[in-house]
């Protein structure tokens, strides 16, 4: 049997979406995972972009400008990815924005939710984790988390936020 060495990923995310580390940690990351081409397709957000590509191009990484946005499609969430974006075109910029607000209100939506349930969660702290990233469920699973209410954030998914938890 043929084994292949992967040296190829398409579908990273910074901290400026739902990832844990800033583009210079994950590129630095990448690097020694010894990746020659990658993709940071943070969620509605290219911030992470300029700052991947410099640190990139000094370690000798092919960077993919990407984004991934959130779809729906017969009442199913989808993402897609897209690459080789122009993220300084303004009207793409304009159309993330909108992508970025629509997310807020999801998020405080679901965090609404979660107080009605009687859990004592803030949208504030929420967006406190997110910073200047988009918000999402990674950031309310990191809030139930540091809350106590959940011990992992794959648990704040299956009993609270994911797609067949009951939040």
């Amino acid at each position: 049997m043929t084994s292949y060495k992967v040296e190829v990923d398409l579908h990273l995310h910074t901290a400026h979406s739902d990832g844990t580390l800033t583009p210079e940690e994950l590129i630095t990351f990448c690097k020694e995972k010894d990746l020659k081409i990658v993709s940071v397709t943070d969620h509605d957000i290219t911030s992470g972009l300029l700052e991947a590509e410099e640190i990139s191009s000094k370690m000798g990484i092919e960077l993919i400008p990407g984004i991934e946005l959130g779809a729906t499609w017969e009442s199913s969430e989808i993402h897609i990815l897209g690459y080789y974006i122009d993220q300084n075109d303004s009207h793409f910029q304009k159309v993330l924005r909108d992508f970025r607000e629509d997310r807020i209100f999801r998020g405080q939506a679901m965090v609404t939710k979660l107080q009605e349930m009687g859990l004592d969660i803030s949208f504030e702290r929420v967006q406190k984790i997110a910073g200047e990233g988009a918000v999402g469920r990674p950031h309310i699973a990191r809030a139930l988390k540091e809350l106590g209410y959940v011990k992992t954030p794959k648990e704040a998914f299956d009993r609270f936020i994911g797609d067949r938890s009951q939040g």
